[in-house]
């Protein structure tokens, strides 16, 4: 694989770090960067429906990262950061508002302070206390 990564990096190609539920040949979950923009991709852990053919694409991406979860990628993003120009972070567990919660999960995190949300979606998600400032102004 590091022939794979030099090669992406001499041709200027990036990289998309993802997480997903991890089986035998999932991509594992890394902090490489072979470009000037860094890539992390979350798509939530559902392990149940990830593969379920009768399942919908909002049960597939049905997942609320806890805080735990998250914390390794919060340290993979900042070394992804070091390592690059412009880093992003797509959160693709969109099911109910989670890509949103656990976005700004991570922007409170990187930032040490709390940031500000829409109170609906703070009332909603409890899991939200002390991440969120509470307004109606997006961060």
């Amino acid at each position: 694989m590091p022939e794979i990564l030099d090669l992406l990096g001499e041709l200027g190609v990036g990289l998309c770090n993802i997480d997903q539920p991890l089986f035998k040949r999932s991509v594992k979950p890394g902090a490489e960067a072979t470009s000037a923009i860094g890539y992390i991709r979350l798509h939530g852990r559902n392990y149940k429906t990830w593969f379920d053919e009768k399942a919908n694409v909002r049960e597939r991406y049905d997942y609320l990262y806890p805080v735990g979860e998250l914390e390794p990628w919060v340290a993979r993003l900042k070394e992804i950061a070091s390592k690059t120009e412009d880093t992003y972070v797509m959160n693709n567990n969109h099911n109910l508002g989670k890509a949103t919660v656990n976005a700004l999960q991570i922007a409170s995190i990187m930032r040490g302070a709390p940031v500000p949300a829409p109170p609906t979606l703070v009332a909603h998600y409890p899991e939200l206390e002390g991440f969120t400032a509470g307004s109606d102004t997006p961060p």
